[in-house]
């Protein structure tokens, strides 16, 4: 079976010059961007109201953070306590106490009869308040006692332990290579020296 042969055809018609051609390909190129930007636009004008009708709806559906809850809560029960019990309660599982001390004793202020709730939540959060002031104070105690008795592996323990409770870790380590050189064989200090170098 023989292969078919090609025929090139010829570019120009009967009748057709070059110059034709090429005056039909540049009417045809200067259309291309008319057309395309027209079918552009009218597809944009729709598209486009379809695409925030379909953000509108997400944002409805969507679960809401704890800090819109603490606004709306607020803003809801502003001369009611349990609003502000709730805003207390979220900027307490956040870890913001001088928020949640505000919001709870607005809490506390506002409620006829304050309960135990907001009476713990209060005391919670003012013991995370103050326990660096706290934990600075034992520090204070215990480095003079470690200057006093440079030997007492306990004492460089425990400054180990405060400094590293604040984020001191250069502190802490500082402390701990002190307990470790004086008892290598310690399990405290080992189990400390785990929580710190991690």
């Amino acid at each position: 079976m023989k292969a078919p042969k090609f025929v090139r055809k010829p570019i120009l018609g009967k009748g057709e010059n070059a110059l034709k051609i090429a005056s039909k390909f540049r009417g045809f190129i200067s259309a291309i961007p008319h057309l395309y930007f027209s079918r552009l636009v009218k597809e944009l004008t729709i598209i486009i109201p379809l695409i925030f009708i379909g953000l509108l709806i997400l944002n409805f559906l969507r679960p809401q953070t704890s800090w819109e809850k603490i606004r709306i809560n607020i803003l809801e029960g502003f001369g009611n306590p349990v609003g502000h019990l709730e805003a207390g309660k979220i900027f307490l599982q956040n870890n913001l106490y001088p928020q949640a001390n505000q919001e709870l004793n607005l809490a506390w202020q506002l409620s006829l009869q304050p309960t135990r709730e907001i009476n713990n939540m209060l005391y919670e959060v003012n013991q995370k308040i103050n326990e660096p002031s706290q934990l600075q104070t034992q520090i204070i105690l215990w480095e003079k006692i470690s200057d006093s008795y440079p030997n007492y592996r306990d004492a460089n323990l425990k400054l180990a332990y405060l400094n590293w409770r604040i984020y001191h870790l250069f502190d802490a380590k500082k402390f701990l290579d002190k307990a470790l050189t004086l008892d290598p064989n310690n399990e405290e200090a080992k189990q400390l020296q785990y929580l710190i170098e991690r």
